[in-house]
């Protein structure tokens, strides 16, 4: 079985190349933004563990209740 060569002309190969490097440079970003939402959500998860700790900690101090973060009002939780 042989095979038969062709020559694409220059102005089809060039418009190839083009669109190949831009979904190369697309695939590039799309790692990057990746990244950054993994180090993102990574963040996240340890101001909302912060938040845990905090809230905790004045729950063991004052009680059960919940907090205004507006007025600054902690109001327990009665019974």
């Amino acid at each position: 079985m042989s095979k038969e060569t062709i020559i694409i002309d220059e102005d089809t190969l060039k418009s190839i190349k083009e669109i190949r490097e831009v979904q190369t440079n697309i695939q590039i970003e799309v790692g990057g933004i990746e990244a950054q939402k993994h180090l993102l959500l990574h963040r996240l998860h340890e101001y909302g563990e912060s938040l845990q700790k905090i809230m905790k900690d004045l729950q063991d101090e004052l009680g059960e209740g919940s907090l205004d973060l507006e007025t600054g009002e902690f109001v327990l939780k009665t019974k």
